[in-house]
């Protein structure tokens, strides 16, 4: 729907669905862990999810606002180069995304959509610009755990509980006593 709003211009709907989903999103795995209904395919289905706007949104941002393609060009750059390079090496390791939620993500997440919604809008891009340097700390920390964990899994906070997961994995799986 976004998408849609975006290409006929028309922005004060894309941004109510921005919103929309930017909120949800914060909301629904909040919901999900205080209620202890956290899962699997719900870490997996959320990644979609936010793939799916990374995705959509420089497509709705150069149908709203093709001049903040060209002003942004670096920040977007650094957003989608470091979700893409994030992407790429957990592909590469595990055959499908990560789904790791770290907290740096969701924290870069929080400020690079805010700013994004706000740039749109016509406000500044300077928050815009503050999440683009916080999503390419919080996916290179994503590559770094996909390089330290030897198996997959979803919800890895940071890259200090991938080193105790490989830790614990080393641990178990060592020498057999005879």
């Amino acid at each position: 729907m976004m998408l849609v709003a975006a290409w006929y211009g028309h922005r004060l709907l894309f941004l109510s669905l921005a919103v929309f989903c930017m909120g949800s999103d914060i909301i629904d795995g909040k919901i999900a862990r205080w209620l202890g209904q956290t899962s699997e395919l719900g870490a997996q289905l959320d990644s979609w999810a936010d793939l799916a706007m990374i995705v959509c949104g420089p497509f709705c941002g150069w149908w709203l606002r093709p001049e903040l393609v060209h002003t942004e060009a670096l920040a977007l750059g650094a957003v989608l180069g470091g979700y893409g390079a994030a992407l790429a090496v957990g592909y590469g390791k595990f055959g499908r995304l990560t789904s790791y939620h770290t907290r740096a993500a969701t924290f870069s997440a929080y400020f690079v959509g805010a700013g994004a919604i706000m740039a749109i809008a016509g406000g500044s891009t300077s928050l815009f610009r503050l999440g683009a340097l916080l999503v390419a700390y919080a996916e290179l920390e994503e590559v770094a755990i996909s390089w330290v964990l030897p198996d997959w899994r979803a919800n890895v906070p940071s890259l200090s509980h991938a080193l105790t997961i490989r830790r614990r994995a080393s641990v178990s799986s060592g020498p057999v006593s005879q």
